[in-house]
């Protein structure tokens, strides 16, 4: 659970207990503060166990400071720029939960890649690994160390699994991912930053293509 989440879990039991104690002496019913905190867990339970979490999403990125949205446009960015160099096609992104909900995908929902790629072919499997690991490197260039990336760490496992790679080599795997990636993001640090600038503009994908197309012109050729 993300410190956002907490923070606003927190504040909900602070504010429901200060209520409790002072509404005897300000002649608001007993029933009120109870009647809120019915209304918090029922509304708590149907998120978690009908919505998926989408709805404390939606509600920490409410809440998030304007670093951490640009973090997440960082982290995203760095998917987006690896499955580039790695012809991974990129079919969709969101930024948001709540764009993420919009376009039929849970939780911030993110880059969201051409699976039909994938196979057990080293080769192929590499890249994705890559791939999945490229907003990870993209926050250790940008800032040092990363903070998301559990899932995107899920996803490899998963597919590692899948492919019958014994778990003794996850970790092995996962760092030469991540290294490669950072080496993308490191190699084309121009092209970085005009797809961080396109998609802090919300631009489509097709348009970040172009950018990145124009801004490598006889890179693949």
């Amino acid at each position: 659970m993300s410190s956002v989440n907490l923070n606003l879990i927190a504040i909900g039991v602070f504010s429901i207990t200060f209520l409790s104690i002072v509404a005897p002496f300000v002649n608001i019913s007993p029933s009120f503060p109870a009647g809120i905190t019915a209304l918090i867990l029922g509304l708590g339970a149907f998120d978690t166990f009908l919505w998926q979490n989408q709805g404390s999403t939606m509600l920490s990125d409410i809440f998030a400071s304007p670093e951490q949205r640009q973090r997440v446009i960082h982290h995203e960015a760095g998917h987006f720029l690896v499955a580039y160099y790695l012809n991974i096609p990129v079919k969709d992104y969101t930024l948001s939960a709540w764009s993420a909900w919009r376009n039929g995908y849970s939780g911030r929902g993110g880059v969201v890649f051409d699976l039909e790629m994938l196979d057990t072919q080293q080769a192929k499997l590499d890249n994705f690994c890559t791939v999945w690991l490229g907003g990870i490197a993209a926050e250790r260039v940008i800032y040092g160390q990363a903070e998301g990336g559990v899932e995107d760490r899920q996803k490899v496992t998963i597919a590692l699994n899948t492919a019958g790679i014994p778990p003794s080599q996850h970790k092995q795997k996962l760092n030469l991912a991540i290294i490669r990636a950072k080496g993308l993001i490191e190699e084309h640090q121009e092209s970085y930053q005009i797809l961080v600038n396109a998609m802090t503009q919300g631009l489509s994908v097709a348009d970040c293509y172009q950018l990145l197309a124009q801004e490598n012109v006889g890179y693949f050729g």
